[in-house]
Parts: C-alpha cells; structure tokens; sequence
C-alpha cells in the first residue's frame, strides 16, 4: 500500500547541544554503530512527479534502537510547536536527544513551517521531524534514501549524442528461466545441500535449509566478510557474486538460511556453484551449477 509524507518546507532551523562531556558516550555511541540492523526502505511515498522509498520511523527505530540500548543510551524525542506573529501557520519542531547512562547527552533539534493545521498534517509532519532527527543523530542510513531520490528527480539528465559504448560487464550470470515452482525432489536437493554444506564449518546455520525470509544480520555480515577475506575476495567480486546469483545490489538484501549458505558455499566453493573467478572477474553460469536454489525456498524470489 502507497503511503503519502507531507512535502517539507525549507528548514527553519537545527541546533546541536550536548552535555559538558561526551566521552562516555561517545564511546557507547561507537559501538552501538556496529551493531546497528539493516535499514531497508520499505516504504513508497507518491510525490506526484515522482516517487522513491523510503524507510519509515518505525524501521529506523527497529535498526538502531536495540544497539544503543545495549550501549546504555535512551532515545528521547520531544514535540514543540509555536505560532510565528501575523502567521496562520505553525513552526513545529522535534528534539532528539540520546542519553547515556553516565548522564551523558547529545541532542539534536530540527524544525520546519506547516502552513497546515489539521492534526493529521501536523502529526505526519511531526513523524517526519522524528525520522530524520533520529538517523542523523545515529548516523544511519537506509539504502534508498529519499532526499537523494527527491534530488535526482528535480536534476535534469543531459541528453546523450550517442549511445554509450558498450563496457564489458563484470558480473556475467547466464540467464535461464527458472521455474517458479520447483519439483518436490528438487526443493530436497537444495535443502540437503545447504544442510551439508554448512553443518561441518558454521554450526550456527545447521538449520539453513528452512528457507526463512529475515534478512542477514550484522554478526552475519562480519562472517560474511571475514569467509571472503580467508578466499582472497575482495568487496567488489563479493557485491559481483551476490548480483550475478540474485541481482542483489547490497548484502542487506540477503536472507537468512539458504540464501546465505548458497553464498558462503559459493565463496568457499566456487567450482560446486557454476562460478569462475579469475583475472579479477567472476563470472556465474546457472546452468552449470548443480547446486542452484530453487525459487519456492527462497521466499518467492
């Protein structure tokens, strides 16, 4: 279901304060960082001339909120409005503080004008404040943000001449209809296969071939990374290798289960999975993996 946000005013005014000290929290705030979850935007805001995604107050709540509470830091956000002289309007404005349990703070305050005044328009205005208060104070990001979206939409694209010259692409996967609905020995295969793939070396995954749907986690990721740092991978044929098995574009869009044990097979067993790197290319033939998920236990994807 699309969902509408109210388009903001220009900013009205941010302040930044903090307690006479930060070095506490700081610290916790630095290590809260690494454990912060994935932050996908989930949501579709319609713009009239555009529409982008965007992750809503609730999401960026659930990515950030349990780290900082593990760091001993609260999330307080408060709600001020003031009515400028000779103004129908309202000046509404949102302070997000973290507190440390040291006694610590920082605080951050965002404000924008609403010519309306319904509660509504205020309330969506107000979540909007809280939003993006809350990912500028935890540096946080989602993966498609909306200001950028927003800026793409109202620059013009120059015109080309010409049509490009075509590059040679890095990742070449070899596209092949699959079929969305696996036999039943198929589905088995795959399971089994994630199953003994993972059961020697990562105990944690011994129950890969479920086929849950929730996205890798931040401990996930570090495994991730450290297995491609063991194979000599570096980032770029890690995201090649994710794009060319799922046309993913980023590690937060990977699934836990057998989404990420084909991943951690295939880095550690390229040979079983149709994959071939070399010369700092990768390439994947679906066709000759023998190992190829199916559609129906990957969520429907």
């Amino acid at each position: 279901m699309e969902q509408t946000e109210p388009t903001p005013s220009p900013v009205e005014g941010g302040t930044l304060q903090s307690s006479p000290t930060v070095a506490k929290i700081a610290d916790a705030l630095a290590k809260a960082h690494l454990n912060y979850g994935a932050l996908v935007a989930s949501q579709v805001a319609d713009a009239e001339k555009y529409k982008y995604r965007y992750a809503d107050l609730a999401g960026v709540l659930a990515a950030v909120q349990p780290a900082l509470a593990k760091s001993g830091i609260a999330i307080v956000q408060s709600v001020s409005m003031t009515r400028p002289p000779n103004s129908s309007g309202l000046v509404v404005a949102v302070e997000t503080r973290f507190i440390h349990a040291s006694g610590e703070w920082i605080a951050t305050t965002l404000k924008l004008p609403s010519t309306e005044t319904a509660p509504q328009k205020v309330g969506s205005l107000t979540t909007y404040l809280r939003r993006y208060g809350l990912l500028a104070l935890s540096a946080c990001a989602s993966e498609d943000d909306d200001g950028a979206q927003a800026q793409e939409a109202a620059t013009p694209k120059p015109q080309r001449t010409a049509p490009p010259k075509t590059q040679p692409t890095t990742a070449k996967p070899v596209t092949k209809p699959v079929n969305a609905t696996p036999p039943p020995e198929q589905r088995a295969r795959d399971a089994a296969h994630v199953a003994e793939t993972l059961a020697p070396t990562r105990e944690v995954y011994e129950a890969a071939g479920g086929g849950t749907v929730a996205p890798i986690t931040a401990k996930d990721r570090g495994l991730l990374f450290k297995v491609a740092k063991e194979q000599g991978l570096n980032e770029t044929q890690v995201k090649q290798l994710i794009f060319a098995l799922w046309g993913y574009t980023s590690t937060g869009q990977i699934q836990q289960g057998a989404q990420f044990g084909k991943l951690l097979s295939a880095m550690e067993n390229p040979q079983d999975h149709g994959v071939t790197i070399g010369n700092g290319d990768l390439t994947y033939d679906r066709a000759a993996d023998p190992n190829a998920l199916g559609n129906a236990d990957l969520g429907g994807l």
